[in-house]
């Protein structure tokens, strides 16, 4: 499988809940950073794309624009989903959000995945305004802490 087709797959399974299939493709180091105040490792940034998935059963990261560039891929996502259940990031420090209906789709964000040996290594979200976690959290109406 090639690169792309390796960051194609993990986004898919992710989207289908299929969150041991997408582990499978990531590094036993793998970090996530640029959306999280410090890079998190990999059964951590499951762990909210689980909460996520709970959330939004339509989550999707509404993927375009892949390309690659030596052993990093470029993606361009903007993520979007309708809340019809309780959004739990407690364990990333916010509360608890109770289900609202409402919907959320955040502006384009660029991100970047370096795969090695057909896997992820690493995957780095440049922030933009209203993005993000904040901008998700803001568009369902939470009170959320400015910065």
């Amino acid at each position: 499988m090639d690169d792309t087709m390796v960051v194609k797959t993990v986004l898919k399974a992710i989207e289908d809940n299929d969150f041991d299939a997408a582990r499978s493709m990531l590094t036993s180091d793998f970090l996530f950073s640029g959306a999280t105040p410090e890079p998190i490792p990999a059964d951590a940034w499951l762990g909210l794309h689980r909460q996520m998935n709970k959330a939004f059963p339509d989550f999707s990261f509404n993927a375009t624009n892949i390309h690659p560039h030596g052993d990093v891929i470029h993606v361009s996502v903007a993520l979007s989903g309708t809340q019809k259940n309780d959004l739990d990031l407690t364990s990333a420090g916010f509360p608890l959000l109770p289900a609202s209906g409402k919907s959320f789709k955040l502006p384009m964000e660029e991100t970047s995945y370096t795969v090695r040996g057909g896997k992820i290594t690493r995957l780095s979200v440049e922030e933009v305004a209203g993005g993000g976690v904040m901008g998700m959290l803001s568009q369902l109406g939470a009170k959320v802490p400015q910065h």
